[in-house]
């Protein structure tokens, strides 16, 4: 008979354990595998030993191997499975109640779902588990293994976020605001200049990190991560991209201590269609200033901002060519903020019409050049947008970690509510679609941060980030049921939130058209 090498786990053959004194080949049947041989339909297949009558490493397509009881009185059964089944009259008793039903445990083996195994065992399977983690053979990192660095501040985040903004996320969400308090813990954290360079008064964070803290807020409250996230990414980013040295130094050490800043392009009429803008910028009648009239809608952090970044055009018969980004402060003569918008979520997080009625700002007061206004709008939004996938993937989790703290602890017809199949098969869903959410927002942060193009997977984020966003905040609600549906448990909250997240900086559609046009460009050859 034709010897079929079975591929064993390190374990068994570092172990040391030997088989009993056999001949060349052992003979097993095909029921007592974990699966059978590739290619192999015969009833009985023969594994190869080596001269020393030790389990010799091959090349099958699986890793572990199940014997009967009455095979061990035959002289096939290795040492470290006959542990299985016969170390002691007591644990032969044991074993046989326990193995009923070979092939269930061999799946269950092979799984490594088996609650009644033995810890002998258990403890073989995890010692090459921790083996294998600590030798890596590659260079290139797993997206969710975080450094040491990274790690430590998750943590802080989150003890911040837990100590000093869970017990207000439900005040804020009623009164329609965030609490001065914690506002000013977020500058004293440095979560509000989290990539200014430390000689402007910021962090100097990565990219990469400072999504880590935006995802963490919103774990607890996506009305605080909204306003860190916008601040951050679009505020303080386009300064450090786009401003001149003086621009810096009068804003940049305000904005990562005590000024909040509101990025203002949208308007009544040009949403999606965001270069469709109608506000205007003029040059005064003596020529030493620029005059902004105008109205922009659905502004973030209108109410509490110090800075607003207003886009304009010079030149409405230009199009998206005339429009021109200017830095106004507040209290300018002739801006004016309308009162916050009642909204379905993240209602703490303000958000108003800014009206510009004839508002002189000096030259110096322009952000980039004069009709580049549309392509600082683009990148700023590009980079944006992995800051909304980060917002959305920490409602997500905070959401699904609530309810699955609910489903451990409340039981049903005497069965904890998480043990039961058909929810399983729902959270695991779930938590798939996490996944995936997390791996696309951190490739797309590790692209911006590499220099790399990242247009289309900054999109791709964000799409999945929303969508998974919405389904999994509506599933918990399910999960914990009548208590999800009030307010004592935030669920309801994280899903009246969840809504924003294919609107704003984007809508879904928005994110899918730019995903197909990368798409063309790519496959057209086209640059």
């Amino acid at each position: 008979m034709r010897s079929a090498a079975l591929h064993l786990p390190k374990r068994f053959v570092r172990s040391g354990f030997s088989a009993a004194p056999v001949g060349k080949a052992l003979a097993v049947p095909r029921a007592c595998l974990v699966a059978p041989p590739l290619g192999k339909t015969r009833e009985w297949v023969s594994v190869a030993q080596s001269p020393e009558n030790r389990w010799q490493p091959g090349t099958g397509a699986f890793s572990a191997v199940v014997c009967t009881p009455d095979m061990r009185s035959r002289g096939c059964v290795p040492a470290l499975f006959s542990r299985l089944f016969a170390t002691s009259p007591e644990k032969e008793a044991k074993a046989g109640k326990k193995k009923d039903d070979l092939k269930s445990y061999a799946r269950q083996l092979w799984t490594g779902d088996n609650p009644n195994s033995d810890d002998d065992l258990d403890s073989e399977f995890s010692s090459e588990e921790s083996e294998t983690t600590n030798a890596p053979r590659s260079s290139l990192r797993p997206l969710t293994l975080l450094d040491t660095d990274t790690a430590t501040l998750r943590q802080a985040v989150r003890r911040f976020a837990e100590e000093e903004i869970r017990s207000k996320v439900e005040a804020m969400d009623d009164e329609g605001a965030i609490e001065a308090e914690v506002i000013e813990g977020l500058f004293k954290q440095g979560y509000l200049g989290m990539e200014i360079e430390e000689k402007y008064g910021g962090s100097a964070m990565s990219f990469f990190n400072s999504l880590v803290v935006i995802e963490e807020l919103a774990r607890v409250d996506p009305s605080v991560a909204a306003l860190v996230d916008i601040h951050n990414t679009l505020i303080n980013r386009a300064l450090t991209l786009y401003g001149t040295e003086e621009q810096k130094e009068k804003f940049l050490p305000q904005l990562a201590s005590n000024m909040l800043g509101s990025f203002c392009l949208s308007e009544s009429e040009s949403g999606s269609d965001a270069f469709a803008l109608k506000a205007t910028a003029r040059r005064s009648e003596n020529g030493d200033a620029w005059v902004l009239n105008g109205a922009k809608q659905w502004i973030s952090t209108a109410r509490e901002a110090g800075l607003f970044l207003v886009f304009a055009s010079y030149d409405l018969d230009q199009g998206y060519r005339g429009i021109t980004a200017f830095l106004v402060e507040a209290g300018t003569a002739g801006l004016e903020v309308g009162p916050a918008l009642e909204k379905l979520g993240i209602k703490a997080s303000s958000t108003c019409e800014v009206i510009l009625n004839d508002v002189q700002v000096h030259d110096s007061c322009v952000l980039g050049e004069v009709g580049e206004g549309y392509k600082i709008a683009i990148r700023l939004l590009n980079e944006g947008r992995i800051g909304i996938a980060a917002q959305m993937l920490g409602l997500a989790k905070g959401a699904f970690e609530t309810a699955m703290r609910y489903m451990h602890d409340r039981q049903q017809f005497g069965r904890k509510i998480a043990d039961f199949q058909g929810v399983q098969f729902e959270y695991a869903k779930l938590a798939t679609e996490i996944e995936a959410a997390a791996l696309l927002t951190a490739n797309a942060a590790l692209l911006r941060e590499a220099g790399q193009p990242f247009a289309k997977e900054a999109a791709m984020a964000k799409f999945k980030s929303s969508e998974v966003a919405q389904r999994v905040s509506s599933a918990c609600i399910d999960f914990v049921g009548g208590n999800g549906f009030t307010k004592s448990f935030g669920l309801e909250k994280l899903f009246r939130d969840s809504k924003i997240g294919t609107i704003y900086e984007g809508t879904s559609n928005m994110q899918l058209q730019t995903i197909a046009k990368v798409l063309q460009r790519e496959f057209s050859g086209s640059n």
